[in-house]
C-alpha cells in the first residue's frame, strides 16, 4: 500500500466491490484503496470539525446498498455518514443484479411444476430416440406427461 500511516485503526472492505477503507487515526483522513492491487485511489477529509473533516478517524462499515460510508469520528464524539462516489457505482451493479435475480424468479415462478412420481411415469408408455450410433444414449419422452425427458447414458458390450 502506498502513502504513510500514522496510527492506522479502522479497515473496512466491501466484499461485492473493489474497495478497501483504512483509518489514518492520527492523519486525520480515511484512505480509499483498490483491494485487489492495493492502489491508493484518494484520501477522504482531513483535520477538523465540520462535514467531511475529522478528528481522530477510529471505525468505519460501509452501506452499499445506499451507497454510504459510515465512519467514527472518535475525538468529534460523532459519526459522519458520507457518500462514497466509488460506493454510488457499485450501488447501481448491486440494483441491477437484483433486477435480474427478481426477473429470474419471476420467471421460475411460471415454470410447471413436476408432479409425477416415478411410477406414475409407466416406461411401457414411453417413446423411446436412440443415438443414431445406437451406443451412446437414448432418451425416453413420456407424451401423456408433458415436457418431461429421461436422458439415459448407457453403454453396450458384446458378450
Amino acid at each position: 500500500m502506498t502513502g504513510e500511516f500514522r496510527g492506522p485503526r479502522g479497515v473496512c472492505v466491501d466484499r461485492g466491490s473493489k474497495l478497501l477503507f483504512v483509518a489514518d487515526r492520527e492523519n486525520h483522513r480515511v484512505k480509499l484503496y483498490n483491494k485487489d492491487t492495493f492502489t491508493l485511489l484518494r484520501n477522504i477529509g482531513s483535520s477538523g470539525t465540520g462535514p467531511l473533516l475529522f478528528n481522530r478517524p477510529m471505525e468505519m462499515c460501509v452501506s452499499v446498498a445506499f451507497g454510504l460510508l459510515f465512519i467514527v469520528d472518535g475525538y468529534n464524539h460523532r459519526i459522519q455518514v458520507i457518500q462514497v462516489d466509488e460506493l454510488q457505482e457499485e450501488r447501481f451493479r448491486l440494483e441491477q443484479r437484483v433486477k435480474i435475480r427478481r426477473a429470474a424468479e419471476e420467471r421460475l415462478k411460471n415454470v410447471p411444476k413436476a408432479s409425477v412420481t416415478a411410477y406414475d411415469a409407466r416406461p411401457k408408455d414411453a417413446l423411446l430416440t436412440m443415438s443414431p450410433s445406437m451406443r451412446e444414449a437414448f432418451v425416453m419422452r413420456f407424451p401423456h406427461l408433458g415436457p418431461l425427458y429421461v436422458y439415459f447414458t448407457v453403454e453396450f458390450r458384446m458378450l
